[in-house]
Order: structure tokens, then sequence, then C-alpha cells
């Protein structure tokens, strides 16, 4: 556009930059995948979902976060006995490269990595962008990460989660990626603890494409804001 004179306005230009980047990043981990990922194990387990998947009908945001509450020990427990059932140590810090695989500045990340709740600003965002207001179908309060190194150890924790985890919805991402490349598998898993019930997210990642997530999250968030829809919004786009 430059070359040929053309004007455009700041944000266009911001945008066309975010795309060349964008396509450039996708090329990346497309080519790390297709390196740590040669026999497609994951693609035998097809996503599926409900008609609607919810805690419970009716449930304002603030029940939302307080079976959340009450569930997360039983979510962190069932979380360890499946890295466990593995074979794998779920404090182990991974590395990737010979170096630590970082989840902030100063976090490493582990085998199993336990996030803190939802940010109720971005739950409330959710809410209204994607579930039409209805907070009750709002399901990754209680949010988990499982990390593995190589390709065998995914498929073994996949059939783990599948055998000792009331599995209600799975995105897998290993066999339909993210718009931006980005792999990954989303468990939606029911827990109860006590006489509350509440579905949680257990996310499965694989450290080789991990390793890709902050620079393809920064154009997932950013495509997301510009089109100021949901991620089927812009995945359409």
């Amino acid at each position: 556009l430059r070359q040929k004179k053309v004007r455009v306005g700041r944000k266009a230009e911001e945008f066309f930059e975010n795309v060349k980047d964008f396509i450039s990043a996708k090329h990346e981990i497309d080519a790390t995948a297709e390196r740590v990922l040669p026999r497609s194990y994951m693609d035998s387990y097809q996503s599926f979902k409900p008609a609607v998947l919810r805690h419970a009908e009716g449930m304002s945001i603030d029940d939302v976060y307080q079976s959340a509450e009450c569930t997360r020990g039983a979510f962190s427990e069932m979380a360890r006995a499946v890295v466990e059932a593995d074979g794998l140590d779920p404090d182990q810090v991974v590395e990737h490269d010979g170096e630590e695989l970082m989840l902030t500045d100063q976090l490493p990340f582990t085998r199993l990595c336990v996030a803190p709740p939802k940010g109720h600003a971005r739950a409330a965002e959710k809410i209204r962008d994607d579930y039409e207001g209805d907070a009750s179908r709002l399901v990754d309060v209680n949010r988990c990460s499982i990390v593995v190194d190589e390709e065998q150890q995914l498929v073994a924790v996949a059939s783990k989660l599948m055998e000792l985890c009331e599995v209600v919805r799975l995105k897998n991402r290993f066999a339909e990626p993210l718009f931006n490349g980005y792999r990954d598998a989303l468990y939606s898993v029911r827990v109860s603890s006590g006489d509350t019930s509440h579905v949680c997210e257990l996310q499965l990642h694989l450290a080789a494409v991990i390793a890709h997530k902050e620079k393809t999250h920064h154009y997932y968030e950013y495509f997301r804001s510009y089109f100021a829809g949901s991620m089927a919004e812009v995945d359409s786009r």
C-alpha cells in the first residue's frame, strides 16, 4: 500500500500489519505441529457438545462463582489424579528446547497448572457476547492445564481423561485448530462436591505448541477486539 501511495487510516494500517504478522505466526505454528504431531493420534477423539451446556438453569453470575468455589478442591484433585494415572508428576516443571516453559515472567509451567478463577470482568463480557446474558452457561470459571512433551503422552492423558472424568463437552483443537493455528484440547468436565455439581474446564497442551501461545494469543485477542464479537464471528471473517 505504501509503495502504491495508497493512503489509509491508522486503524486500517494497524489491521494490515496484524494480518501480515498473523500469517507469519500461523505458518510457524503449523510447521511445529507437523513436526511434533506426525501421527495425528488425537484425530481419533471427535469433538462433541450438548445442545446447551450449563450448570443449572436460572443461575446468576454470583451463583456460578459460588458453585465454582464449592467444587474447586474436588476439581484440582480430579486433575491431579489424571496426571498421576499416566505416570507423570503434576509438579514437574515443563521444559522446551532445554529451557523452562514460562507461564508468566516469574512462574514456569508445571505438568498441572490450576489457574485462579476467571476474572469477573471477562466472565461478564463472555456472558454478554457468547451466551445471550445466560450466566448458567459460563463453564470455565474453574480451569486448569495439563502440559505434556510428546504425542504419545498426549493421547495417553486424553485416554485417562475419558476414563476417569465425566466429560460433557470436548473441543479437540488438535484435530480442528483455531483460526490462528493454535492446537489444544478443551475438556468440559462435570465435578461434584457434596450437593454441588459444577462444570469446569481442563485444557490439554503439548509443550512445543504452547511455546507459540504468547504470540498467537496476541492475534486472538486483537481480532476478537477488532471484530467486536465472539470467536465464531472471528472465524467466519
